[in-house]
């Protein structure tokens, strides 16, 4: 007789994405850097935002084609390690999304930066609370534009 398997087969395991209840708005995050993104998304979802993170800008285009999450109302785009990913970047522009861009010291030096393509530039040094202000400015902005009487939290 088999002993008794407890909770679902390796094969039946829920490998999904999560689904969160906040009904704010959405936010895409793109940074090459998990923990980064992943701490920018957690204080973001503590504001009431839901958010997504994407390793690539290759991975936000593919779920934006497929619709595989709501439509951003921001994106967030760090520039820093991009490599052969920054000719993805105008695609990522080309969406009619503001995107905030993350960048270092300098980065207007870079060709990608010249063509002018993003809602705000912040410059490093930087934390997380004043990239999440910086996103509750724009989405105040946003609100204003599109006429929503939303609250934003």
């Amino acid at each position: 007789m088999k002993p008794r398997q407890r909770g679902p087969k390796s094969s039946d395991t829920y490998r999904g994405t999560l689904t969160l209840d906040t009904n704010g708005p959405m936010i895409w995050i793109v940074d090459r850097q998990q923990w980064p993104r992943a701490l920018l998304r957690a204080e973001l979802i503590e504001r009431g935002y839901e958010a997504v993170g994407f390793g690539e800008v290759n991975e936000a285009l593919r779920a934006f084609r497929y619709r595989l999450y709501a439509r951003p109302q921001l994106i967030i785009l760090e520039l820093k390690d991009l490599g052969d990913e920054e000719q993805r970047v105008p695609a990522l522009a080309g969406l009619g999304i503001p995107i905030i861009l993350l960048a270092g010291l300098g980065a207007e030096q870079r060709a990608i930066l010249k063509e002018r393509w993003w809602a705000v530039l912040l410059k490093r040094p930087l934390t997380i609370g004043r990239v999440v202000e910086e996103v509750e400015r724009q989405m105040e902005f946003v609100k204003a534009k599109s006429g929503k009487a939303e609250t934003v939290l």
